[in-house]
């Protein structure tokens, strides 16, 4: 039979748990694979958590709560942070990202360029926004030059495993640009940091 300090740190596992699921469906939402948040599930296991904070208990128990809240705490900070950019930025549905949100993250590209590049910091592509306005970018100047894609998210595969190699090679602050070439309908990516030489992809 278990003691009362076995069921209250099952207890505490669960809400772990619930906090763990809450935050995965958050990154489902930021990520448009959900309409809504988990703003309800969010609400239920902050009251019940303020509900046993507001007891007290010895000091062993009272690690484990500690534990807990500041688990919630951290992530609530990030959820609150994340909402607010995409709110701020994007559509509630988050169907689209606004032309602001892209002038904010895209490097603005000089004149003498040619239009089929784009460059940014390795760092900002750690978002899952920021890399989809990149393959967003991209889709529409491949469109325009005459390569039909049907699928964006097609594009945005191929752009994060262009440059998943080298967000763990390279700093945060190296410049990445990815340029393409279109032949026999074909594209051919490349992609360079800093002052390299492109990699091919």
């Amino acid at each position: 039979m278990a003691t009362p300090f076995q069921e209250f740190r099952q207890r505490l596992n669960l809400i772990s748990q619930r906090v763990e699921e809450i935050h995965q469906k958050y990154q489902r939402y930021f990520q448009r694979e959900e309409r809504i948040p988990p703003q309800k599930e969010r609400e239920a296991i902050e009251r019940e958590m303020s509900q046993i904070q507001s007891r007290e208990y010895p000091p062993f128990w009272q690690f484990h709560v500690n534990n807990v809240a500041h688990k919630l705490a951290t992530y609530r900070s990030l959820w609150d942070k994340r909402m607010e950019n995409f709110l701020e930025y994007g559509t509630i549905d988050g169907s689209r990202i606004q032309e602001s949100r892209r002038r904010e993250t895209m490097r603005e590209i000089p004149e003498e360029r040619p239009k089929n590049e784009r460059s940014m910091k390795v760092g900002d592509l750690s978002s899952s926004e920021t890399l989809r306005d990149l393959a967003e970018s991209l889709w529409k100047d491949l469109d325009k030059s005459g390569v039909k894609i049907a699928d964006p998210t097609v594009l945005e595969r191929k752009v994060a495993q262009m440059v998943a190699p080298l967000q763990e090679k390279q700093s945060s602050e190296s410049s990445l640009t990815i340029s393409y070439e279109v032949e026999n309908g074909k594209v051919k990516f490349k992609v360079r940091v800093g002052k390299g030489s492109p990699g091919s992809a």
